[in-house]
């Protein structure tokens, strides 16, 4: 049997600069925001971290969140490459 990785029940989008995360913003008003880099200014920005990824996305699953933006700029996927990798196997299970 294939590992299956977890995949929140919220539907995530991952974008790659601040005008996607604006735009998105503007979509999903009331998603849980994860980034990298992003301060505060943003709203409630979870900072996105291996060692805390999953907890954070079964927080969601509890508090019945329906949309997650991750902000994960594009310079980085090669030296997070295990997170962005976490990313990608939720996007592709849901």
């Amino acid at each position: 049997m294939k590992y299956r990785h977890y995949s929140p029940k919220a539907e995530l989008h991952v974008c790659s600069s601040h005008d996607e995360f604006e735009a998105l913003q503007r979509k999903y008003p009331h998603a849980m925001k994860l980034s990298l880099h992003m301060s505060t200014q943003f709203g409630d920005i979870f900072p996105l971290k291996e060692h805390t990824y999953y907890d954070i996305l079964r927080s969601a699953d509890i508090k019945g969140v329906k949309d997650i933006i991750i902000v994960f700029p594009i310079e980085d996927r090669a030296s997070k490459s295990a997170l962005f990798n976490r990313i990608e196997k939720a996007l592709d299970e849901q």
